[in-house]
C-alpha cells in the first residue's frame, strides 16, 4: 500500500508540474527566432545552409522548424512542457539507480518537487531556456537528451546489464543526440563517459561504445563550418584579437563570478544538505553515492569552464550548469530523505518554507507578465495587419513592456527579427520604445474620455493592477493624434498637475517628444508615486516652453465629474 500511495503521489505530482508549467507556456507569444526558423520550414538544404554557414545544432535547430511548421502553439508548447517534465523525472530518478532502489519510491515525490523548484528558480534564463520554443529546443530540449542518456547509461552499468542489439541501439541512439545537443552539453556528456571508465572498470565495452556515439555527436556539432564562420563576425574582433591567456584570466575572474551567483539558492541546498547529514549522523554513508553528487558538481563547473573558447557567455548557455548542479543536489537531497532519524523532516520542512513562497511569487508575476504579453502581441499584429490590408510598405509597432518580475532575466527573448516583415508579407517593421503596459488598453475601460481642443479626444486609463504585479501605479493619457500638431513652436514639456485639493498636486511633467505611440495613437505615462487616482480631484495639462517659460494649450479635467 505505502509503494502504490507513493507512486500516486508522484504521478499527481507530474500532472500538477506540468500544468504550472503549461498554463504560462500556453500565453508565450510568437516572438525573436521563431520567425526565422518558422521560415527556414522543413526544407533539408535550407537547414544545411544554415548548418555550413552558422550554427552546427542540427537537430535543435530542425526540432524548432518541425514544431513551429506542423503543430499549433497550444499542441507545441504543451510538448515542450513535457520536455521539462521528463528531465525532472529523470533527476528524480538517477539517485535512485545508484542506490539500487526503485526507480519511483517514497522519496521521489519530494524530490521531484525539490528538482522543480530548484531549476526554475534559479534558472539563469527563464523565458529564453524553458519558455521559448526556439530558445527551449537549444537548451531544453538537449537537456532532455542528455537526462535520458544519463539515466539509461547508469542504468546500464551500474546494475552490470548485459547489451543487447536493441539496448546497444538505444544506446547509441541516445548518446548520439546527447553528443549533438549543445557546445556545453555535448562536451560535458564526453567528458561523463570519460570519468565513467574510472568508475565501472569492469563495463568498459558499454562505456566504449557510448563513448564513441557521444563523441562521434559532439565532433559533428563542434566542428561544423558554421561554427567557424560565425566566430569571423565582425562584432568579435576584441575577442579574437586577446591572446589565449587574456581569454582565460577574463572568463574566470568576470564571466563566471558573475554566471555563477545566481545558482545560490542551489548551493545553499547543498551546503544544508550536507550539515543535515553530518548533525543527523548518516551511519550508513555510499561512497559512491557522494561519488556521483560529487561528480555532477564538477561537471557543472566544467559545463561553466568550457566556455572560455566561447566569444560570448550568454545567460541561457548556463542552462547546462543549472541541470548538473541540480542533478548534484539532487543526491544532496536523497541521501537525507534516506535517514532513518525523524528529525530530517524539519529539514524538508525548512527547505519547503523557502521554496514554496519563493516559487510561488515568481511564478505568479511571471505568468502574468507573460500574459499581458500575449495581449500586447495581438495589437502589435492588430497594426501590422491593419498597414498590410492599406498597402502600406511599413509598419510601426512598439516593443515589448514587461511587468514586474522576480528576476529580470526571466523575460522571453528580446531580439527584433529581420525575418518578422517577411512572416507578415511586409517590407519593413519599425519597432518604437513602450514606456508601460499596453495591454492595458484592450483589458482596461478609460476611467475618463473627453473631447479637447482642435478634434483632439483624450481617453484617461489607471494601471490598477495588483500591486504584486505593476511596476507603478501609472495615469496614462491617450490622445488620439499627435499632440505634437497642435502644439505651438518652442513647446518641449507636456506639464500634468493631479490636484488633490485646490493648493495640494503633484507636480507631473515630460518631455513633449516622450511618449508611446501605438497605431496613430500617442501615450504618455505619469508616475502617481504613492497616490491613488481616487484621492484627485481635478488635473490640468498643458505644454510649456521651457526657453520662453511660458505655457500654452492649457486644459483642466474634473475627475470628480467623471466618478
Amino acid at each position: 500500500m505505502a509503494n502504490k500511495n507513493s507512486f500516486y503521489a508522484y504521478l499527481f505530482s507530474c500532472f500538477a508540474i506540468f500544468a504550472l508549467v503549461y498554463y504560462p507556456a500556453f500565453f508565450i507569444p510568437f516572438h525573436s527566432d521563431d520567425y526565422s526558423y518558422f521560415l527556414k520550414g522543413l526544407s533539408l538544404e535550407e537547414h544545411l545552409k544554415h548548418y555550413l554557414n552558422w550554427s552546427g545544432r542540427f537537430i535543435t535547430d530542425y526540432i524548432s522548424s518541425l514544431c513551429l511548421n506542423l503543430l499549433s502553439k497550444p499542441i507545441y508548447m504543451a510538448l515542450n512542457s513535457l520536455v521539462l517534465l521528463v528531465i525532472l523525472i529523470c533527476i528524480s530518478i538517477i539517485p535512485s539507480i545508484i542506490a539500487k532502489e526503485k526507480f519511483i519510491n517514497s522519496k521521489s515525490t519530494a524530490l521531484l518537487w525539490a528538482s522543480f523548484f530548484l531549476y526554475w528558480l534559479c534558472n539563469p534564463n527563464l523565458g529564453q531556456t524553458t519558455f521559448w520554443l526556439v530558445g527551449s529546443a537549444n537548451y531544453l530540449w538537449t537537456l532532455m537528451w542528455a537526462s535520458l542518456y544519463i539515466i539509461y547509461l547508469l542504468n546500464l552499468v551500474h546494475n552490470e546489464i548485459k547489451l543487447t542489439t536493441a539496448k546497444t541501439f538505444c544506446l547509441v541512439v541516445l548518446a548520439f543526440f546527447a553528443g549533438l545537443s549543445n557546445e556545453a552539453t555535448g562536451v560535458s556528456m564526453v567528458f561523463f563517459n570519460f570519468i565513467l571508465f574510472f568508475i565501472y572498470k569492469n563495463q568498459r565495452k558499454t562505456l566504449l561504445i557510448a563513448f564513441i556515439a557521444t563523441l562521434s555527436g559532439f565532433l559533428i556539432l563542434f566542428f561544423a563550418p558554421g561554427n567557424f564562420k560565425r566566430l569571423e563576425h565582425p562584432n568579435l574582433a576584441n575577442w579574437r584579437n586577446l591572446s589565449f591567456s587574456g581569454k582565460v584570466i577574463s572568463h574566470i575572474f568576470n564571466r563566471i563570478p558573475n554566471g555563477i551567483s545566481g545558482f545560490w539558492l542551489t548551493f545553499c541546498t547543498i551546503i544544508l544538505s550536507l550539515f543535515s547529514l553530518q548533525i543527523l549522523g548518516n551511519r550508513e554513508k555510499k561512497e559512491k553515492f557522494f561519488l556521483f553528487a560529487f561528480l555532477f558538481f564538477v561537471m557543472a563547473v566544467f559545463s561553466f569552464v568550457v566556455f572560455v573558447v566561447s566569444p560570448v557567455f550568454m545567460a541561457r548557455s548556463q542552462n547546462t550548469f543549472n541541470f548538473f548542479i541540480v542533478l548534484s543536489a539532487s543526491f544532496c537531497i536523497y541521501e537525507v530523505l534516506s535517514l532513518q532519524d525523524k528529525k530530517k523532516i524539519l529539514f524538508i520542512g525548512f527547505l519547503f518554507l523557502v521554496f514554496v513562497p519563493y516559487f510561488t511569487l515568481s511564478w505568479a508575476r511571471f505568468t502574468y507578465a507573460v500574459k499581458q504579453t500575449s495581449i500586447q502581441a495581438d495589437i502589435r499584429e492588430e497594426i501590422i495587419l491593419k498597414a498590410k490590408n492599406q498597402g502600406e510598405s511599413e509598419a510601426k509597432i512598439p516593443d515589448w513592456f514587461f511587468t514586474k518580475l522576480v528576476k529580470d532575466n526571466d523575460k522571453f527573448d528580446l531580439y527584433q527579427s529581420p525575418r518578422m516583415p517577411q512572416y507578415y508579407g511586409i517590407e519593413k517593421i519599425t519597432w518604437l520604445p513602450a514606456k508601460f503596459n499596453y495591454a492595458i488598453i484592450k483589458t482596461q475601460k478609460p476611467i475618463l474620455s473627453q473631447n479637447l481642443a482642435d478634434n483632439l479626444k483624450l481617453n484617461l486609463f489607471y494601471d490598477n493592477a495588483p500591486r504584486l504585479f505593476r511596476n507603478n501605479k501609472n495615469l496614462v493619457f491617450e490622445f488620439d493624434k499627435n499632440i505634437l500638431n497642435i502644439a505651438k513652436q518652442g513647446d518641449n514639456i507636456l506639464y500634468i498637475y493631479p490636484f488633490i485639493n485646490d493648493n495640494e498636486f503633484l507636480n507631473a511633467h515630460t518631455q513633449i517628444n516622450n511618449f508611446t505611440q501605438i497605431g496613430e495613437k500617442i501615450y504618455y505615462v505619469i508616475n502617481l508615486e504613492n497616490f491613488d487616482i481616487e484621492k484627485f480631484k481635478k488635473i490640468k495639462f498643458g505644454f510649456y516652453n521651457s526657453v520662453s517659460e511660458k505655457a500654452s494649450a492649457q486644459f483642466s479635467i474634473n475627475l470628480k465629474e467623471q466618478k
